[in-house]
């Protein structure tokens, strides 16, 4: 029974409603010991009602008199204790359960909960307290101490206990995964912030990283929201302030990339990233996100695109950079005042000699300074670019007349044959230049005006070389000899006469070969091997690389499927690569499909390399085909990078695994301060974009040395091994290291 004042003075149950009075005497003496057993049987019922109240209860409960004996326990008490009622009767509550602290000191009754509450008669509530088991171990426990009345005096207390390590177990989980959020929170390079959800985005937390970033720290950061704004760089903001209004209205993730500037005035490239979170109805709370410093990243993106447009040996423009700028050109010949234009075409007679008899470094000398005289003698409106081997262009805009892009051609030939001292020779080098010249109404297509100068050039050529000559349409019967290559080609692919070098690539941590790329040769009649580069550009402009290519891929994936039998080299893979024709035809995914069925390669274990310069676009087409190719398992690589577009925003969007870095740039990797700094900067690109880095034309262990210090991963190169046909391969891999993994 409760009081008004929620105190429990004591319990009450049925009562009969027929009372014997002493002295009273019943009519009939049986029928009054009859009624006596009923009564006794309804207390009975009562007091059985009473321990199933108590033994149902989740909490421990212990009756103790007035004195501090414990009277009862119910069975959740029994249980966490150890104890049973036979054995707690009449032991005293404090010396039984709360006689020590968790440490074995002892604790006066005065400090008992139990014993406060008889003392004063009020409810007494421990909130973190213990108990002694049985068997001398504690439990935390939530204790109340209720003293009960009877009479108008203190009849003893009901002590009810809750325990409490599974709350306390989570508090505890609770306290380290703050603690553990917290440490990385304030140790992570990167700045987490919560802003007010909807159109306000306010500022509601900033972590401490905002001062490194920016110079502000995180109390100047929430005082003034309109920092948020401020400090974004002019030309970014209408741009931002769109995208934040459009997360806002849709309730979508914030990604954007922009420009910052810090307390100081230096400009900081930031990438933030920011989602919603709601509550369990689905409203919104907060945006919480994330910001994080690219300005090292956009600077070597930067750098990249700038090389994009350079030629890597002698610093002038490359191919890329003319052909955009004739696509300028010719576009603007559509306009008002269309103007004319020339382009001026031109290789070094004899350049092979060189390279073959001095070597590729005095033949890179040689590049070099004929760059350097071109550069400086060209006039206004006239500039030079280097499209690959020796071949040069000029293009020469605003000519006034079509006599002087040939005027400035002689002017060039005077020049490149002005001698030239390399290792203490004086070479004396010609060239065969050929001049190309759009005007109004000529075809809109760059690529037709170089065409159009290479055949004049192959023109002068013909004609003695150290000569120049004008393109005219009769030089378009070269278009012959294209079609008599293109025959011998058929019939080569017809009789067989194509085979397959292998050269391997190595593992730098683990020394072992982890992969054979695959290069095919062509066995001529009658000139014998015949490189890549003399056919596989006929092949293209054919179709007949379709063809050559899947005849490569599918004897390549045989051979090396024999030799992971063979040589119980489970993990070794093949390297093949893979023509713009190739990669660009729809059927391509389903060729590769029915050769690895046909061979039995996996696909993981398939990786086709794409040149750079070819496949940097955003060709939707090609990317779906590779993307499916990716799905399938095969790894793609982009082969040659640094020479072409290297742009990071390529990177993200096409599924690469690889880079190969070309072997132009780990030829003076040991030398040259330039080449060093782009491989390291490459590695660094590769490493945070979690792509594996393979170095072409290692020839020498110096070079070697330099890439392993760098962190590259695969190297491959003449310092190794030449590129072998399959039964000189096979001795070659017996010999050396295999990979299993």
């Amino acid at each position: 029974m409760w009081d008004k004042e929620t105190q429990f003075t004591g319990m009450s149950g049925l009562a009969p409603s027929e009372r014997i009075h002493p002295g009273s005497q019943p009519a009939d003496h049986q029928d009054a010991i009859d009624r006596l057993d009923e009564l006794s049987a309804e207390l009975a019922h009562l007091r059985e009602l009473h321990v199933a109240l108590f033994d149902g209860m989740a909490e421990g409960v212990i009756f103790v008199d007035a004195t501090g004996r414990c009277q009862f326990l119910n069975r959740s008490a029994s249980d966490l204790l150890g104890w049973d009622n036979r054995e707690l009767a009449g032991r005293a509550f404090h010396a039984t359960f709360h006689h020590s602290d968790r440490n074995g000191n002892p604790v006066d009754d005065s400090n008992c909960a139990v014993a406060q509450a008889l003392e004063s008669g009020q409810r007494r509530e421990s909130e973190e307290d213990i108990v002694w088991r049985k068997d001398r171990t504690i439990v935390p426990v939530n204790l109340i101490a209720q003293p009960v009345y009877g009479s108008g005096s203190i009849s003893g207390a009901l002590v009810i206990f809750t325990d409490i390590r599974r709350r306390k177990a989570s508090d505890q989980a609770r306290l380290a995964a703050e603690s553990r959020l917290q440490t990385l929170v304030n140790e992570m390079p990167a700045v987490t912030f919560i802003n007010s959800s909807g159109g306000d985005n306010q500022p509601l937390f900033i972590s401490p990283q905002i001062e490194w970033l920016l110079g502000y720290t995180q109390e100047e950061w929430l005082a003034d929201p309109t920092l948020t704004t401020n400090v974004l760089h002019p030309d970014d903001r209408e741009r931002i302030a769109r995208a934040r209004r459009r997360a806002a209205t849709t309730g979508g993730d914030f990604d954007e990339e922009y420009r910052m500037f810090a307390r100081d005035g230096s400009l900081v490239w930031v990438q933030n990233r920011s989602r919603v979170v709601n509550d369990a109805e689905g409203n919104e709370l907060y945006r919480i996100g994330i910001t994080i410093d690219i300005s090292e990243l956009k600077r070597l993106e930067q750098h990249l695109e700038q090389q994009a447009y350079l030629d890597p040996v002698t610093g002038l423009r490359n191919r890329t950079w003319f052909i955009d700028r004739l696509r300028e050109l010719t576009s603007q010949r559509t306009s008002a005042e269309p103007s004319s234009f020339a382009v001026i075409f031109f290789d070094i007679d004899d350049f092979k000699v060189v390279n073959d008899t001095l070597g590729h470094a005095a033949g890179d000398v040689l590049l070099r300074t004929i760059a350097t005289r071109l550069s400086t003698m060209l006039p206004p409106g006239a500039t030079v670019a280097r499209l690959g081997g020796d071949e040069f262009t000029v293009l020469q805009e605003d000519i006034p007349d079509a006599a002087e892009p040939e005027r400035l051609a002689w002017k060039i030939m005077e020049c490149l044959h002005n001698p030239v001292s390399i290792g203490g020779r004086e070479l004396v080098v010609g060239a065969s230049i050929g001049i190309a010249i759009g005007g109004p109404g000529d075809a809109d297509d760059p690529e037709h005006f170089l065409t159009a100068a290479d055949l004049a050039m192959y023109d002068a050529k013909h004609r003695g070389k150290n000569t120049i000559s004008v393109f005219e349409p009769r030089m378009s019967s070269s278009i012959w000899e294209r079609m008599n290559t293109e025959v011998a080609l058929r019939k080569a692919y017809e009789n067989e006469e194509f085979v397959i070098h292998f050269q391997p690539i190595i593992d730098l941590r683990s020394g072992e070969i982890v992969e054979l790329e695959a290069l095919i040769r062509w066995e001529h009649p009658e000139y014998g091997l015949v490189e890549p580069n003399e056919f596989i550009g006929v092949a293209e402009q054919t179709g007949l690389i379709r063809q050559i290519g899947r005849w490569t891929l599918e004897n390549a994936a045989g051979q090396i499927m024999r030799w992971r039998k063979e040589l119980s080299a489970g993990g070794l893979r093949l390297a093949v690569n893979l023509s713009s024709v190739q990669y660009g035809h729809p059927g391509l995914y389903d060729e590769i499909v029915e050769v690895l069925d046909a061979t039995g390669l996996p696909a993981e274990h398939l990786t086709l390399e794409i040149t750079e310069s070819h496949v940097l676009g955003d060709d939707e087409s090609t990317m779906s085909t590779l993307a499916s190719l990716r799905a399938l398992g095969v790894r793609l690589a982009i082969d040659d990078f640094g020479t072409g577009f290297s742009s990071l925003r390529y990177l993200k969007r096409y599924p690469v695994d690889y880079l190969k870095i070309d072997r132009s740039f780990v030829a003076e990797i040991a030398d040259n301060p330039h080449d060093l700094a782009i491989v390291k900067s490459v590695i660094a690109v590769a490493e945070t974009l979690d792509l594996v880095v393979t170095a072409e034309g290692v020839e020498t262990a110096e070079q070697l040395s330099v890439l392993r210090e760098l962190g590259c991963d695969h190297v491959q190169g003449f310092h190794f091994s030449r590129p072998l046909p399959a039964g000189e391969m096979t001795g070659f891999l017996r010999r050396s290291r295999l990979g299993n993994a």
